[in-house]
């Protein structure tokens, strides 16, 4: 019989007639708190992998004298990201003694339990989007992993999503980090800029960014009665619980259509139950496939601290 299985003997203190209260881990509301909505774009996807191509436009137009030809100009074709959809799950047993003989229904609660471990999956295996930002060894389609300040252009040439100055959390860091989203070049090479409207961090880092955001002034010394920029622009705060790679690196989040950091749902978390009939055995599974990634870098600007 599988280890796995619940029997009478593991879980014996359930018998107990006297047993009023069981305490387990926390199963509801789940989803709703989820870190990864509020830091990926959340789509849906019908394949087993997703393409996403990036490509140039054509630039600045030109001037034409009179009478001249008007000249043509192609488009260019970038990086080829993949995406490959991963299936994540996890079953757990009870035989019939253990369910008829005391609470192992209350005991193990296996919808909630199942429920419980995917969403975890979720979150955790969206954070490691954030955990790799800078290891080389997860690089995207251009060969760069997430933050770099080489990623390519379709045309040629590099860009940064970088953050040209890393600066620990303060006014300051959001003032030289909106400088240089302002600056920032589309597919073309040439400048576009984008907006931020939040910023990532490891959760440790909370009680620093909760100060700068909800003061209404400036919280810099000696600028008390100037107007603090990061509440004045509505700076979307996002801790994340599971991004463990660094307490002193953070990204802003930009407001670039495209280029943001994505899941894509193949199949939702759903449940299974059935019986083992030659062991009397009940089995409970859940189960869900996803992929998860980048195209680009322009949806965040990375401070590695």
């Amino acid at each position: 019989m599988p280890a796995a299985t619940i029997f009478t003997s593991t879980i014996a203190n359930d018998l107990q007639d006297t047993l009023e209260e069981i305490i387990v881990d926390r199963t509801d509301g789940l989803e709703a708190r989820l870190d990864m909505p509020k830091f990926m774009d959340v789509r849906r996807t019908k394949s087993a992998f997703v393409d996403m191509l990036e490509v140039g436009g054509l630039g600045v137009a030109v001037s034409v004298g009179e009478g001249e030809e008007i000249p043509a100009r192609g488009i260019s074709e970038g990086a080829l990201t993949r995406l490959w959809v991963r299936k994540f799950g996890l079953r757990t047993m009870a035989t019939e003694e253990a369910l008829a003989d005391g609470k192992t229904d209350k005991v193990i609660n296996a919808a909630r339990r199942l429920k419980r471990a995917i969403w975890k999956a979720v979150d955790i295996d969206a954070a490691q989007v954030l955990n790799r930002a800078t290891n080389t060894d997860f690089p995207g389609g251009d060969g760069q992993p997430l933050a770099s300040a080489a990623h390519t252009l379709p045309g040629g040439g590099t860009y940064s999503n970088m953050v040209a100055t890393p600066t620990a959390p303060s006014e300051a860091a959001y003032v030289l980090a909106r400088a240089q989203a302002d600056v920032q070049v589309d597919l073309d090479g040439v400048i576009d800029g984008v907006e931020i409207e939040g910023v990532a961090f490891p959760i440790g880092q909370r009680g620093a960014w909760e100060v700068l955001s909800f003061s209404d002034r400036s919280p810099q010394a000696g600028q008390y009665n100037a107007v603090n920029l990061i509440n004045r622009d509505k700076i979307k705060l996002v801790p994340v619980r599971h991004w463990t790679a660094s307490e002193v690196d953070y990204c802003w989040l930009t407001d670039h259509p495209d280029e943001k950091l994505c899941w894509y749902w193949r199949e939702r978390p759903s449940s299974r139950t059935w019986v083992s009939e030659a062991r009397d055995v009940m089995n409970y599974s859940v189960k869900a496939r996803w992929a998860r990634g980048w195209s680009g870098g322009r949806g965040i600007l990375y401070n590695q601290g």
